[in-house]
């Protein structure tokens, strides 16, 4: 089945239109990965890993933190009371008692701290778990808008890894250079900030259809350069994404999915 009728040509001299084609790609991914049950099942067993890890890393952050806070806190009590001519009571750690209010709002540091934590680690851990189908979700998604499969191409493992190192470091030499522009001018940091991580988003999902094709990191960042508006557009959407409570979960496959369509279009 073929999906051109819900996608937008890229205009080769509006920027304004190649902006907003990028972001329409991204929310297109997000529309087929509903569409076609064989792409949501790819997807659903990595995202369902990640999420019970950080169920298990919420609940065990809030109680490790929680413990550490209040042992913190009854070492402070106990401090307080030696200075204050009390006597600390062997084995129980003090003879003040941390009142019950500390206690809870303790906690609720705690849990805040770990639902933060959870947050800002979801992406990460996705991709760890949807490394292995990002792949096969890209062929799919190229399956069925063109309805060929890709030709097969492969720069070996030895070569992948590489290339897959180059990207990494390419990323953190972007980050950095914001790092080091948010330092010198610290009225730059935010916007620094924003643009840097708008373009390796879109960078990181458009490279999996590249790297399907069996392209060089040369080569990748030759395309998305050529299309750098597009690319920006993309990474945009995904960025956005990224910050809404459960749509985030599904930013992953969806921009895999809308990197994939947003290839095949670019080379029609």
């Amino acid at each position: 089945m073929s999906e051109d009728s819900t996608i937008n040509k890229p205009s080769s001299s509006n920027p304004i239109d190649n902006f907003t084609s990028g972001v329409r790609f991204f929310f297109t991914g997000m529309r087929m990965l509903f569409r076609h049950p064989s792409l949501l099942g790819l997807s659903l067993i990595p995202i369902t890993f990640t999420l019970i890890f950080i169920i298990l890393l919420v609940f065990g952050g809030t109680w490790l933190l929680g413990s550490m806070i209040n042992d913190l806190l009854v070492t402070l009590a106990s401090f307080i009371s030696l200075l204050f001519g009390g006597e600390s009571v062997p084995g129980s750690g003090s003879n003040v008692m941390v009142p019950n209010d500390l206690k809870n709002f303790t906690k609720t540091i705690a849990l805040i701290v770990s639902l933060l934590l959870g947050y800002f680690l979801y992406l990460p851990m996705a991709r760890i778990f949807l490394a292995p189908l990002s792949e096969a979700l890209s062929r799919k998604t190229h399956l069925i808008k063109t309805g060929k499969p890709y030709p097969k191409a492969s720069l070996g493992w030895g070569r992948a890894i590489l290339e897959g190192l180059k990207l990494v470091a390419f990323q953190a030499a972007i980050i950095f250079a914001a790092l080091i522009a948010a330092i010198a001018f610290p009225p730059l940091g935010a916007p620094a900030g924003i643009m840097a991580a708008v373009f390796t988003c879109g960078l990181d999902f458009m490279d999996v259809p590249l790297s399907v094709r069996g392209l060089p990191l040369k080569s990748k960042l030759g395309i998305i350069f050529r299309n750098k508006v597009l690319a920006f557009g993309f990474g945009f959407a995904v960025y956005l994404s990224l910050l809404i409570p459960i749509v985030n979960l599904l930013s992953l496959p969806a921009g895999i999915i809308g990197s994939t369509l947003l290839m095949d279009t670019i080379e029609e």
